[in-house]
């Protein structure tokens, strides 16, 4: 540290800068640090939002699909044991793997 530079403490500095006009310099200087990470956390805010909006879009559809495909007994299971339980889960998933690649080919 040179000669002419002194050290002032942080409660002079803002007792400072509440003095100045809001049109200040550096008031306005040393506010707009402030304002760009105010605006990088509203930009990734942003982004990850449409990306959580597009992941709840394509599970509304598989949703809606699943129920298209599975009309039978109102959408459940009238089982008595798990296992066949699972027959029918996995037969309704292999007719909407059968359809899902069936519109791939035809279009």
């Amino acid at each position: 540290m040179s000669p002419t530079q002194k050290q002032v403490a942080a409660y002079t500095v803002l007792k400072r800068l509440n003095s100045y006009s809001q049109y200040h310099p550096l008031y306005l200087a040393l506010r707009e640090p402030g304002r760009a990470v105010r605006t990088e956390f509203l930009l990734r805010y942003m982004v990850a939002q449409a990306c959580i909006d597009d992941q709840l879009d394509r599970l509304e559809s598989t949703h809606t699909f699943a129920r298209a495909v599975f009309y039978g007994q109102n959408g459940q299971f009238r089982y008595a044991d798990k296992e066949e339980q699972q027959l029918a889960d996995a037969c309704k998933r292999l007719v909407q793997n059968v359809l899902v690649r069936w519109n791939c080919l035809n279009t």
